[in-house]
């Protein structure tokens, strides 16, 4: 610990937001104590030292404990005294702050100026990217506009049910209502982190208990609720990648689904695809699974490198292989799922709807069924395996993924119509579409 005889809102600044090897803790006076984290959060905590009327062994029993007032700058320096000292004046009344604790601060803090501290201090730290960003605040505006001005000590999960989730259950949005309730979640974890509840009214609760009710769908989908099992006929490949080449939309989004179906991968990893992460010379992607994975190095069939070489004549002078038009940045995570709505669900072309987790299911399903091996499919899907197999690294397999690959290549091409074939085209640039010269 160390000690200090003065400190202002300038020194707490200096702390702020700045990462450090070990978490301090600064007397700033009167039992006052600033807490620093190794994160940088700088917290305002009471140091209790009160004597009891309670004899134990012949001594009167002391309470030693700390009671956090809260976290700057949601509380300021001054609050922070003023609680400092309310607490300094139930000891001389003999008064445990302990049994008083910081109900007083804790009972004034809303919903809504919650979330002003989250924007503040936490939002962007975890929500870098344009459109992530764009949706949590979109979620915390709706938040805020329920519920801004619940307390949060008053808040039960009841509430949140009923005020924040069910409305958009009764309007069949399922997605909507789930990407609030972990809004909420991760709000009230931020709430625990400060102090101002003890735990999270949500914990117990996963986004797949957010449901619609049984027997209620939306047109055109199955039920919703259940355990996705949803595999593509060979009739429904043939439709989805003739259709998908026959479309006037954007070329980079129709080879963006015919890649998904092609290598397996996830949406979030095929959009975050760079140039740099393609040797067109030795045929293989990189792509990144997660922050703390090592890269799944791919040895790509011949039609993947050909629709990527497609590629270079739309984005080739942008870092992301998957841009819009007018944009550097990368392509939206939910244009995927919305085009697969549009051409195969609004339409009626397929009898349940279509996301692109399907394809993925619909690459792995298959191979399965092509008798090919477990480990190159779970190594290609970039799955963690059990047992041994978990000691490999994703480049294990190089060749026979490439192999299986190929054939998988192949199979998918003989469902596209000849007259659709994406390849040995030449194509020229459009804001809507590409079309060929």
């Amino acid at each position: 610990m160390e000690n200090m005889k003065k400190i202002d809102i300038k020194t707490i600044n200096g702390y702020k937001n700045k990462p450090r090897e070990k978490q301090i803790e600064i007397a700033i006076g009167d039992n006052l104590w600033l807490f620093v984290t190794k994160k940088g959060s700088c917290i305002f905590r009471y140091r209790v030292y009160f004597t009891t009327n309670l004899t134990i062994d012949g001594k009167l029993k002391v309470i030693r404990n700390w009671i956090t007032i809260g976290e700057y700058p949601a509380i300021s320096l001054s609050r922070a005294k003023y609680e400092t000292a309310t607490f300094n004046n139930y000891k001389q009344q003999g008064i445990n702050p302990i049994d008083k604790g910081s109900i007083e601060v804790i009972n004034g803090v809303t919903i809504s100026s919650l979330i002003t501290d989250y924007e503040t201090n936490q939002l962007k730290a975890v929500r870098k990217e344009g459109n992530s960003l764009r949706k949590a605040i979109y979620n915390l505006n709706y938040i805020r506009k329920i519920l801004g001005n619940n307390l949060i000590a008053d808040l039960k999960r009841v509430v949140i049910f009923e005020k924040l989730i069910q409305p958009k259950l009764n309007d069949i949005l399922l997605a909507a209502a789930r990407d609030i309730f972990t809004q909420m979640k991760v709000l009230l974890n931020y709430a625990v982190k400060l102090d101002y509840i003890e735990t999270n009214p949500l914990s117990s609760f996963t986004i797949n208990d957010i449901n619609l009710p049984n027997g209620v769908v939306r047109e055109g989908f199955e039920t919703v609720g259940k355990e996705r099992n949803r595999v593509l006929t060979e009739g429904e490949l043939k439709i989805v990648l003739s259709d998908v080449y026959a479309a006037k939309i954007y070329l980079p989004i129709k080879i963006a689904i015919h890649l998904l179906l092609m290598l397996g991968c996830r949406k979030g990893e095929l959009l975050n695809i760079k140039w740099s992460d393609i040797d067109f010379e030795q045929s293989l992607l990189s792509m990144s699974i997660d922050k703390v994975s090592k890269p799944l190095t791919t040895k790509i069939p011949s039609q993947a490198l050909l629709l990527f070489k497609i590629l270079q004549v739309v984005n080739g002078s942008k870092e992301y292989v998957f841009c819009m038009p007018s944009k550097k940045t990368r392509m939206a995570y939910t244009i995927l799922n919305k085009w697969l709505t549009v051409l195969f669900v609004e339409s009626k072309k397929l009898t349940q709807n279509l996301t692109v987790h399907d394809l993925r299911r619909t690459f792995a399903t298959n191979l399965a069924d092509l008798d090919y091996d477990r480990s190159h499919i779970e190594f290609q899907l970039g799955h963690s395996l059990s047992g041994s197999q978990k000691h490999y690294y994703h480049a294990e397999f190089l060749e026979q993924r490439g192999i299986m690959l190929q054939f998988w290549a192949d199979k998918l091409d003989s469902y596209i119509p000849l007259e659709f074939h994406p390849y040995n085209k030449n194509y020229t640039r459009s804001a809507v579409c590409l079309k060929n010269e």
